[in-house]
């Protein structure tokens, strides 16, 4: 495919374009297989004979939706992508693919992506008035590299500000290589669900900031506490499919699955048994459930001096003190400790999976470590917990974002890069990363929609979606997934990789080495994945040393060629074991599980991610928005969960408009009964609420954070 579309743009007249546009199909349908990148668009006078009008052509590639890295197989009709599946060769999902995957077209075509460069020219600064006026690709280029030359030649590079994805694979090290060349530049990885109390918490225990895997198939008793492994956590796709192994009647019996939050997930409504708490008191849960498997005895593959120090760890957390506070009784909750940790199935036969995004708070992290030491006194690390296969997951902290936004205020950050993330509306209200943002004299964007971040840029470089783009992904150790362009881009918009490099030569200096003098981004690709291709193993029988001379080096056009095929290549992954670092036994855990106080307020509300449209990327897609949510059937909307005795006690009904108040600001929401919440919990979906996202987004529904 064409890395440098300058070439492509040509005066079209309009009698022409739909003589053309039907015609470029076919040329496009066969360009990914060429060696050779077509240079302009030649319509067919004589179509090809091995070209038939109407047949489909498949392309794998990876889709770019949330940070899971599903394997995919996009359809195209006539150089035109139609249809997106999941690839059944992928070891992540299996050829699953969530809604929001399918959902992909529709970014692809969006009416709203930004057309072409864009400059913002301010017409009444006291107003705040301004209009975007389009530019070309060269002046645009320029404007980039004389904005960051200028910071890095004066020595301040440092107050560069680049915020992206955490990006995994070729793209991660092109991104590192770039922010080394600007000098010093701060680089965030924003990812609103970045799971980061899982890894804080592997940090404290085993050293090992992580996400690991965790294996649903092979689990004859799963607890999940609040985790919603079926909508949005960590890899929504292949954990459905492990799922569905794991309720197989295995040897007459069927596994068991059990669910623990406050509020009836989709997750939760597909459990054996479904458990409602008060927020923030799963982690008390899991660790009287520890303190009541040391206690009786049946800890696993635990040496005694260590089961005693995680007996003093959980003391204090008897299932009687935590029943008081959780609402689940404690002969429930020593059945549970029970069936988890049965002696007659030996160490490792049992999984806990601890909270996702909607049952985090402020012991969050503490909950996570008591959810992990759970899952250790059973012997389920190293089995149904795997770090071997971790999640290659490296996004920044909340905290990193905080002191990013504090910097901007500060007037420590003259220049933001911001590359296909929107941290304006979805950082939580009380960080004011939109004033933070504010207070930089020039914001870059590259991204292919404009969103509430873009609004606040002052120079727009629209970017390709993954559906026009080469690139691969690497979302955990031993899989590496492979973009390939599906079709020319819809739009004048160009690869944020080619621009890095555009930018990373014209700099000059010792690190312009860094980036291929010719070919973009597609070369360097390419050469990365040549540097990751298998070598032989070394022949050491003498009798194989003639066929082994006779044979012929290793051929990277092959190998490349079958990785487009197969949408990737997989590496076999070392087991990893993990030991629990001493320190966690000088740590006060009961105390950090207690569940704070609520303050002056009667409700808790719980902001959980939504199915449809995660953290609000996918509100843009008029398919999410008028599929009904599974549980509430809702549409096009936000509504304020509650039981019926909520609504008596406040005086409404279903439908009706209310104002939810917290001690960060105020939203109107309809009221929606939902009979399976915790007591004094009331519930929203985050992901509406735009109001700078195109034309399906915007006005539609709340943003409860």
């Amino acid at each position: 495919m064409k890395q440098d579309n300058s070439s492509l743009v040509e005066v079209v007249e309009r009698r022409t374009f739909l003589k053309v546009l039907g015609s470029a199909g076919p040329a496009m349908a066969i360009s990914a297989c060429s060696p050779v990148p077509p240079e302009k668009i030649i319509p067919f006078v004589t179509p090809p004979e091995d070209v038939i009008p109407g047949v489909a052509t498949w392309y794998a590639s990876v889709c770019g939706e949330c940070p899971a890295g599903c394997g995919t197989l996009v359809r195209t009709r006539e150089g035109r992508a139609v249809k997106v599946e999941g690839n059944p060769e992928h070891p992540v999902n299996r050829g699953g693919l969530c809604v929001r995957g399918q959902s992909s077209l529709q970014g692809l075509y969006n009416p709203d992506r930004i057309p072409g460069p864009q400059r913002r020219r301010v017409t009444n600064a006291a107003a705040g008035q301004s209009v975007l006026e389009t530019l070309p690709w060269d002046d645009a280029q320029q404007e980039l590299i004389d904005r960051v030359q200028t910071l890095r030649d004066a020595g301040r590079g440092d107050r560069i500000a680049v915020i992206t994805p955490p990006l995994t694979g070729t793209m991660a090290a092109l991104t590192s290589a770039w922010v080394e060349a600007l000098g010093g530049a701060r680089w965030i990885r924003y990812e609103p669900f970045a799971y980061e109390a899982i890894r804080e918490s592997n940090q404290q225990l085993f050293g090992r900031a992580e996400v690991p895997r965790y294996d649903f198939a092979n689990a004859d008793c799963l607890i999940s506490f609040g985790a919603d492994f079926l909508e949005t956590f960590s890899s929504p796709v292949g954990y459905a499919r492990d799922h569905a192994g794991q309720r197989r009647v295995r040897n007459g019996e069927k596994a068991r699955f059990v669910q623990i939050e406050p509020r009836l997930s989709m997750t939760g409504a597909s459990a054996d048994e479904w458990h409602a708490v008060s927020p923030e008191t799963e982690g008390l849960v899991a660790a009287a459930m520890v303190q009541t498997i040391i206690g009786e005895q049946r800890a696993q593959g635990v040496p005694p001096e260590t089961q005693a120090q995680i007996a003093a760890l959980v003391a204090s957390t008897s299932p009687e003190r935590v029943a008081a506070t959780s609402g689940l009784s404690a002969n429930t909750i020593r059945a549970l400790a029970r069936e988890f940790s049965d002696p007659a199935r030996g160490p490792g036969h049992s999984l806990a999976v601890g909270g996702g995004v909607g049952v985090s708070g402020a012991n969050a992290t503490a909950a996570q470590s008591a959810v992990t030491l759970l899952n250790y006194v059973a012997g389920n690390i190293g089995a149904t917990v795997d770090f071997g296969a971790a999640s290659t997951l490296d996004a920044s902290t909340y905290a990193d974002m905080r002191a990013l936004g504090e910097s901007m205020r500060s007037g420590a950050i003259e220049l933001a890069v911001i590359y296909n993330v929107n941290p304006v509306f979805s950082m939580p209200g009380e960080a004011d990363f939109t004033g933070s943002l504010a207070d930089v004299p020039f914001v870059i964007s590259l991204s292919s929609l404009p969103d509430e971040t873009t609004g606040h840029a002052d120079l727009l470089l629209p970017t390709h979606t993954p559906l026009e783009s080469w690139g691969d992904s690497n979302p955990q150790r031993g899989v590496y997934g492979l973009l390939q362009p599906t079709m020319q881009p819809v739009f004048d918009t160009r690869h944020a990789g080619d621009l890095m490099i555009a930018v990373g030569r014209a700099l000059g200096g010792e690190t312009a080495a860094n980036f291929p003098r010719r070919g973009g981004f597609y070369r360097y690709l390419r050469d990365t994945w040549e540097a990751m291709q298998p070598t032989p193993e070394p022949v050491t029988d003498a009798a194989d040393v003639e066929a082994e001379t006779a044979a012929e080096e290793p051929d990277f056009e092959t190998y490349w060629a079958d990785a487009l095929r197969r949408g990737g290549t997989t590496v076999a992954v070392a087991p990893v074991a993990v030991e629990l670092r001493p320190g966690v036994f000088n740590t006060d855990l009961a105390g950090a599980l207690s569940p704070p106080g609520r303050a002056s307020r009667s409700h808790v509300l719980v902001a959980y991610p939504s199915l449809h449209f995660f953290d609000g990327r996918g509100a843009n897609r008029p398919w999410l928005q008028e599929i009904p949510e599974p549980l509430l059937k809702t549409t096009w909307g936000t509504g304020i969960e509650m039981t019926a005795e909520t609504a008596n006690a406040i005086g409404a009904e279903e439908g009706q408009l209310v104002a939810v108040e917290s001690d960060h600001g105020q939203v109107d929401a309809s009221v929606l009964i939902n009979p399976h919440l915790a007591d004094g919990v009331v519930a929203m979906a985050i992901g509406q609420g735009h109001t700078n996202f195109g034309r399906y987004a915007d006005g539609r529904g709340v943003n409860p954070t």
